[in-house]
C-alpha cells in the first residue's frame, strides 16, 4: 500500500551520471533553457559566492523552469588545493530537483559531469551551431582542463571538423591531451606551439583555460572567426569586445552583473558593445551572423537552469534504464 507521506529521492552517484549523459541529452536541455530565457520564461535567483575560508567559496545556484516542470539548486565549491592534489579545485557539485507543483525534491545528483558537459560541451557547441561560419573546419581550444575534454568530444561529434588545435602553458599537459584524443576524435589534433599560432588558425575559438589574465590578444583573431569564451575575459583580452561585429551573452541578468559589470572588466568594457543573448539568436529575436567576415563572440559564465534542465534529462533517462538508489526522506 502506498503511503502518501513518503518522500523519497532518486540518488545519482558520479559514475552513474556519466553513464547517462550524452552529447544529443545535453544539446537539447541547452537550447531549451536558452530559448526559456529569451522567452521570459527563466526564473532564476542570487548565485553569490560565499566565503567560507581563506583557501574558498561556496555557493547556491537557484533556478526554476516552468514548462520544464522543475526547480532546484546546484551546490558547488570553489578550493584553492596543494600542488599535486587529487581532488580538483571545482569538485563535489550537487544537483537537488524539486517538483515545482507541490515543491517535493524528487532527485539528487552528482553535478560534476554535468557542469562539465552543459558548458563546453553544452552551450559553447549551441553558439557555435548558431554563429560560427557554414563553412567553418578547424577549432582551436586554449586549455587542456576538464571544460576542454568535454568540448572536444561535443565539437567533434555535432561539427565537420579537420583540424582541432590545442595550446597549454604547460607542455607535459598539452603532449597528454593530444595523445589521449588521438584516433578517439575524427578529426586531426595538433599541438600549437603559442597562444597566438593557435588562434590564427581558429575558424571556431574555445577558451576555457584557467587563466586568470589574459592569454589571447585581441587583436589575433582573425576575420571570419567565432570566439566562445566560457570563462569571459578570465583568459581572453577584454578588448575584443570592441573589435568584434557582434557579442551575445548567455544570460541578460546574470552575465550582464558577472561579465559586463564585473570589477575586474568594467572598465574595459561598455553594455552598448552587446547585441544580444544566444537565446534571442536562436529564437530570432536578434540577427546572428549577417556575413562570413564577421568576428563574433560569445561569453556565458553559466548558471544553475542549465545544470537543472541536463539533471532532470539524466533523472528520467535512469528511470528508464533502473539506475540510481532510492533515499527515503520520511
Amino acid at each position: 500500500m502506498s503511503d502518501s507521506r513518503v518522500v523519497e529521492l532518486l540518488f545519482l552517484n558520479h559514475d552513474e551520471v556519466a553513464g547517462l549523459l550524452s552529447v544529443e541529452l545535453v544539446l537539447d536541455a541547452v537550447q531549451t533553457v536558452l530559448l526559456e530565457e529569451a522567452r521570459g520564461k527563466l526564473t532564476a535567483g542570487p548565485a553569490t559566492p560565499m566565503t567560507v575560508s581563506s583557501d574558498g567559496w561556496l555557493m547556491a545556484m537557484p533556478a526554476s523552469l516552468t514548462t520544464e516542470g522543475v526547480a532546484g539548486v546546484k551546490w558547488l565549491g570553489y578550493f584553492e588545493r596543494a600542488q599535486g592534489s587529487r581532488i580538483p579545485t571545482s569538485w563535489g557539485s550537487l544537483l537537488i530537483l524539486n517538483h515545482i507543483n507541490n515543491g517535493l525534491p524528487y532527485a539528487l545528483l552528482d553535478a560534476t559531469d554535468i557542469t562539465a558537459h552543459r558548458t563546453a560541451g553544452g552551450h559553447a557547441v549551441v553558439a557555435a551551431q548558431a554563429l560560427a561560419r557554414a563553412d567553418a573546419n578547424s577549432l582551436a581550444i586554449l586549455g587542456t582542463g576538464v571544460q576542454a575534454k568535454a568540448g572536444i568530444i561535443a565539437f567533434d561529434k555535432v561539427f565537420e571538423l579537420e583540424r582541432i588545435i590545442v595550446y597549454s602553458r604547460t607542455r607535459a599537459h598539452l603532449e597528454q591531451f593530444v595523445k589521449r584524443f588521438d584516433g578517439i576524435v575524427r578529426a586531426k589534433l595538433v599541438a600549437a606551439e603559442s597562444p597566438e599560432t593557435l588562434v590564427r588558425q581558429a575558424d571556431i575559438l574555445l577558451t576555457c583555460s584557467a587563466a586568470t589574465s589574459p592569454v589571447i590578444r585581441a587583436e589575433w583573431i582573425k576575420p571570419g572567426t567565432t570566439v566562445i569564451a566560457v570563462s569571459a575575459f578570465h583568459d581572453l583580452d577584454p578588448g575584443l569586445a570592441s573589435l568584434v561585429d557582434r557579442w551575445y551573452l548567455g544570460n541578460r541578468t546574470s552575465d550582464w552583473e558577472h561579465i559586463v559589470e564585473y570589477p575586474e572588466f568594467a572598465n574595459k568594457l561598455r553594455g552598448q558593445q552587446v547585441s544580444g543573448t544566444l537565446g534571442e539568436v536562436l529564437s530570432g529575436k536578434v540577427p546572428g551572423r549577417e556575413h562570413d567576415g564577421q568576428r563574433i563572440l560569445f561569453t556565458h559564465m553559466g548558471m544553475g537552469a542549465l545544470d537543472l534542465a541536463v539533471g532532470d534529462r539524466v533523472y528520467k533517462r535512469a528511470l528508464e534504464r533502473g539506475a540510481g538508489q532510492r533515499l527515503r526522506l520520511t
